[in-house]
């Protein structure tokens, strides 16, 4: 058992990592103008453009009084013709000597919490499959140290109906060595020969105190084991 982490735990929590730190100094940058900074109404003034190849994208520009001084306000975000808000319409902003915002009701403030949900939930799923994985890693271990070693040969295959990286999985199942009974592994996302595997003997690793959990020892043979535990 070469690592007790998959890459799959690591990418996750990194990615997680990623979509919440970027977006959320947006966040909490605005969040601490709306907390100190004073609270003021604005009216959109103008409404400006900007037009790529594939659409034409819109901002409002927002004029408003500040201690006693007429200033406009043009938001960084662009956004499309049905969510930019219409001349003449009144509009909450914040003003704060760090800077100027709307309401948490924007598109610049609502996009950017979402990247920080979204990241928020990646580097949960992470952490979770992170433990699994280190569980997974412990329960083999146990198993290959104080399970009832057995041998068993393949007896045949079944494929899954769907795939990883264009992969249809395969589940092996193996009999026992001068036995009836037959192991079976999860889904294997590879491709092998028949020949092969009839070529090959399995230790299978049993609990003796629970004769459904069982650890298949293919590590050796396609790089990931397999264990079942009901």
């Amino acid at each position: 058992m070469k690592s007790s982490v998959r890459k799959r735990s690591i990418l996750l929590i990194l990615a997680g990592v990623f979509f919440f730190v970027i977006p959320s100094l947006f966040v909490f940058q605005q969040l601490n103008i709306m907390t100190h900074g004073e609270k003021v109404f604005g009216t959109v003034t103008d409404i400006v453009s900007k037009t790529t190849d594939n659409e034409t994208l819109y901002k409002p520009q927002i004029t408003y009084t500040y201690q006693g001084q007429e200033r406009t306000y043009t938001p960084h975000y662009n956004t499309s013709h049905f969510l930019v808000p219409r001349i003449g319409s009144e509009q909450v902003l914040y003003v704060h000597a760090r800077g100027v915002t709307q309401g948490p009701l924007n598109v610049g403030f609502l996009v950017p919490l979402g990247g920080c949900l979204i990241g928020l939930v990646l580097i949960l799923f992470g952490v979770r499959s992170w433990m699994h994985d280190v569980n997974r890693y412990h329960t083999y271990a146990r198993l290959k140290r104080y399970g009832r070693r057995v041998s068993a040969r393949f007896v045949r295959k079944d494929v899954t109906n769907y795939r990883i990286n264009n992969q249809l999985g395969n589940i092996l199942y193996v009999q026992e060595e001068r036995g009836e009974r037959v192991f079976q592994t999860h889904p294997i996302f590879s491709e092998f020969s028949i020949k092969w595997l009839e070529d090959h003997t399995f230790d299978v690793y049993v609990n003796p105190n629970n004769p459904d959990d069982y650890y298949i020892d293919i590590e050796k043979h396609f790089g990931e084991p397999a264990v079942h535990s009901k």
